[in-house]
């Protein structure tokens, strides 16, 4: 496993607050962006929902909540202290929603079950702190409560969405993030990525979320195919910095490159330090000047349905269907793509959203017979590795002296019942033993996540019991971190990735 890149990670650390001012569910203007998927036909597609005026219902003064400002109300809710309820016409009796004003240890009754409060916490979103509260579920009048991570968040709802109090399977609806006045109060990575709420499972939309290319303090490290393991000539290419070319803001891209004074023909120039060009991205196309003929070109077109075809560099490539899945190091969505000649077809680098193609960011469908022919080593943004090639080692970039450690087990807790969920996510990663290591050197420390799917705290700790980095990730996304450790003092220094079912321990020592 090889993390270490050129790369500049900044400390982020997730304090705790006082909770403060109560943030009310139902405001004029607020609004929910949803994904609706049919798991059945395979339909899908965004909505909203909005909460537009006022009514009467039933002696209650209602707001009233349309889905995509149809003409038809969608339902009547209203608020009781911090209580939500809904309305319903012909039905006299409210029906709670969500009870915001609850305690640990509370058990809430609602319309199919009873909820007991395991824990209470606050969460600091743009400006606004918000009540989280985590429970576990009873069903049929049962006092065998499950924990299935659900939370619910004050003035935003569930996971679900606003009206689906509980993530249950058979809602078509998925949380994507909730607004008020223009603003994003919250979104839908905080449901799943915060591990203050573990054992949370991303229904399997997630996958499909569209990351982008374009962004600022995103890493590619590309070997050359020809120069052995561990590769001897390594390229950074990374974008940092903004420019301005014809009207559109654009991301710069450089390269370092290294080269192994033990590979054949060594040059110690090659070492060096080039511009690559301009990049943007719109609509999930991705565009790089091209200096030669002062033009924007084509690098990727993430948006094309299955099986469309498009022209790059004067020849034809099929862009195969969206998946998921089959990729060693790697858990996001991806297409193959074809290059066709003469009636027969040439595949060329799969393209990964969010990172390009698996030979390098710059060659992005078929090369050619060049040399060197290059393949994708890792791709990180900032200290999150999204891609990984876990079968090569770096042999040109310096200080890649490495110390490699594992991680203990430990099961906190069993799960009560079998989980709800299916498909990719369908088990706890505490139904199995898990696998992790990590490797270091006095500037970096890369932790392998390939194995897990859930939310975890991860956490470094040194010999004091002082807490020098902590970050709240979800390992469904992403295949590792890669920690910058060169402010560290000399000493032994304990890494935690833990949630509410499962935590590993792991230490080393930086000199």
């Amino acid at each position: 496993m090889r993390f270490f890149t050129l790369l500049v990670v900044f400390f982020i650390t997730a304090p705790f607050h006082c909770h403060g001012q109560y943030e009310p569910f139902l405001q004029e203007g607020k609004l929910w962006n949803l994904l609706y998927h049919n798991p059945f036909t395979g339909e899908e597609y965004n909505t909203q929902l909005t909460i537009n005026g006022d009514t009467i219902v039933n002696g209650h003064l209602c707001k009233k909540v349309y889905e995509n400002n149809a003409s038809q109300v969608k339902a009547f809710l209203f608020e009781d202290g911090k209580k939500v309820l809904r309305c319903w016409l012909g039905r006299e009796d409210p029906e709670l929603l969500y009870d915001f004003g609850c305690e640990v240890g509370d058990v809430v009754t609602l319309s199919y079950c009873k909820v007991l409060v395991t824990k209470i916490d606050t969460v600091e979103q743009r400006g606004h702190m918000l009540r989280r509260i985590a429970y576990s579920v009873a069903y049929d009048d049962d006092e065998y409560f499950e924990d299935h991570g659900y939370c619910w968040v004050e003035g935003v709802g569930s996971s679900a969405d606003m009206l689906s109090n509980m993530e249950l399977p058979g809602n078509y609806y998925n949380f994507r993030s909730c607004e008020l006045d223009g603003e994003v109060l919250y979104d839908y990575k905080v449901f799943y990525a915060d591990a203050v709420h573990t054992g949370i499972q991303p229904s399997e939309d997630w996958y499909t979320e569209y990351v982008p290319f374009v962004e600022e303090g995103k890493v590619w490290k590309v070997g050359a195919l020809n120069s052995g393991n561990p590769v001897q000539w390594v390229e950074h290419f990374y974008l940092a910095g903004d420019t301005i070319i014809d009207g559109r803001t654009c991301k710069q891209m450089m390269c370092q490159q290294y080269v192994s004074p033990a590979f054949p023909n060594y040059h110690s120039e090659r070492s060096s330090l080039s511009y690559v060009g301009a990049w943007y991205e719109e609509d999930k196309k991705v565009y790089e000047y091209d200096t030669m003929s002062q033009k924007f070109k084509l690098m990727y077109d993430f948006s094309v349905n299955a099986n469309d075809t498009l022209q790059i560099d004067n020849q034809s490539y099929v862009i195969g269907p969206r998946q998921t899945g089959g990729l060693t190091g790697f858990k996001g969505a991806y297409r193959n793509v074809a290059l066709c000649v003469d009636g027969r077809t040439i595949y060329s680098p799969e393209w990964l959203e969010g990172v390009g193609s698996t030979d390098s960011p710059t060659n992005n469908v078929y090369p050619g017979y060049v040399d060197p022919m290059w393949f994708l080593m890792s791709c990180t943004v900032d200290d999150e590795v999204i891609y990984l090639n876990d079968g090569v080692e770096d042999g040109a970039t310096p200080e890649e002296a490495r110390k490699r450690f594992d991680f203990t087990h430990t099961i906190k807790t069993q799960p009560k019942a079998p989980r709800k969920w299916t498909g990719a996510r369908a088990s706890s990663p505490a139904e199995a033993d898990q696998s992790l290591y990590g490797e270091y050197n006095n500037l970096q420390l890369g932790i392998n996540l390939d194995p897990l799917v859930d939310a975890y705290l991860v956490r470094i700790t040194d010999e004091s019991g002082k807490v020098v980095y902590e970050k709240a990730i979800n390992a469904g996304s992403i295949v590792g971190l890669n920690i910058d450790i060169s402010a560290y003092a000399a000493g032994r220094y304990t890494v935690t990735v833990e949630n509410a079912q499962e935590s590993f321990t792991g230490e080393f020592e930086t000199q």
